[in-house]
């Protein structure tokens, strides 16, 4: 992610229509899911329709780092440092 693990509790995720900047959906960063459990510090959106969408993301701190078009469909890893994205390969479970 570019930054430290520490640093993302409290980051929000938004994600906007390209063009049209209208918001679609926001998820905050937690470590806390349910009494003394943990969670991975990511976001999930469902897209429905959309193939396309711009994603940002605000950390605590007030910095913010902008994704634009990101396609749908896929697991990313965003660097928040370089703003740049990888699209991560998951491995179906048998």
């Amino acid at each position: 992610s570019g930054v430290k693990d520490a640093e993302l509790i409290g980051t929000r995720v938004t994600i906007h229509e390209p063009g049209t900047g209208k918001l679609l959906g926001m998820r905050p960063i937690a470590a806390n899911h349910s009494y003394k459990s943990g969670g991975a510090l990511e976001a999930h959106f469902g897209l429905g329709q959309q193939t396309k969408v711009d994603v940002k993301v605000t950390l605590p701190s007030g910095k913010t780092a902008t994704f634009a078009s990101v396609k749908a469909d896929q697991f990313l890893d965003l660097n928040l440092t370089t703003s740049q994205s990888t699209s991560v390969t998951t491995q179906a479970k048998p």
